[in-house]
């Protein structure tokens, strides 16, 4: 999405998984969006009509936090089975090794939680 890809936006017209994949890659950055848009070859005001965009169609979407249990188990192997709840009573059980609950964690938050 940037030049040193060679990629430019040009002045065709983007589909909405174009601007959302902007939006999303403006977010992961870090940067400013003045910054992120001179990087990439895009206008300030057009990032921020796709982001005014992606976020009155994400409205619906109704995607929920989740919830751990408090108190994890850990078997003799160093398991841990962690246990999710999430508000739509969806529950998932999962045996999972020690050094990747961190990891685990962050992907499933990531995964279920919307950028805006």
């Amino acid at each position: 999405m940037n030049e040193n890809n060679g990629i430019r936006c040009s002045n065709k017209t983007l589909s909405m998984e174009e601007k959302r994949n902007y939006c999303i890659a403006w977010k992961k950055s870090g940067m400013s969006q003045l910054a992120f848009c001179k990087m990439n070859g895009i206008s300030k005001s057009a990032l921020y009509n796709w982001n005014k965009e992606c976020k009155k169609e994400n409205r619906g979407m109704d995607f929920s936090p989740i919830a751990l249990q408090e108190k994890l188990d850990k078997d003799e192997t160093g398991m841990i089975q962690l246990n999710i709840e999430c508000p739509n009573q969806i529950r998932l059980s999962i045996s999972i090794p020690e050094y990747r609950l961190i990891t685990f964690i962050q992907e499933i938050g990531y995964a279920t939680s919307t950028l805006w």
